[in-house]
């Protein structure tokens, strides 16, 4: 089961890595478009494609098990940063920094007043 799971983790990789190369493919042509009507609807077509990849990254990081940081939209994948005391994963967002499982020692909480 283990190695099935690995697997299908290695699959989505090797998948995205392959999308974001035919994304920067298609940038590359666009950028060799003279400015025009069909520039300005294949940079629209490069927006929207990029987006949809990026949202499908999120969804398949939730799915295999990764918290997800909402500082951006549409999320963004947190990372492994470290084990606590206790042997619990703790995550790292690399946009901006937050962890996951927040802290919990009273004396780091800080409450919000609004």
């Amino acid at each position: 089961m283990v190695d099935e799971v690995v697997a299908g983790m290695q699959a989505a990789k090797a998948v995205f890595e392959t999308l974001k190369s035919g994304i920067g493919f298609f940038q590359s042509a666009v950028d060799a478009l003279p400015e025009g009507e069909d520039r300005t609807k294949a940079e629209e077509a490069l927006k929207l494609a990029t987006e949809q990849a990026e949202a499908a990254k999120v969804v398949l990081a939730k799915e295999i098990g990764f918290p997800i940081c909402k500082c951006e939209f549409p999320g963004v994948p947190m990372l492994l940063k470290d084990y606590d005391k206790f042997g619990q994963e703790v995550f790292e967002c690399p946009e901006c920094e937050r962890e996951y499982p927040p802290k919990t020692d009273p004396d780091e909480l800080t409450m919000r007043i609004s």
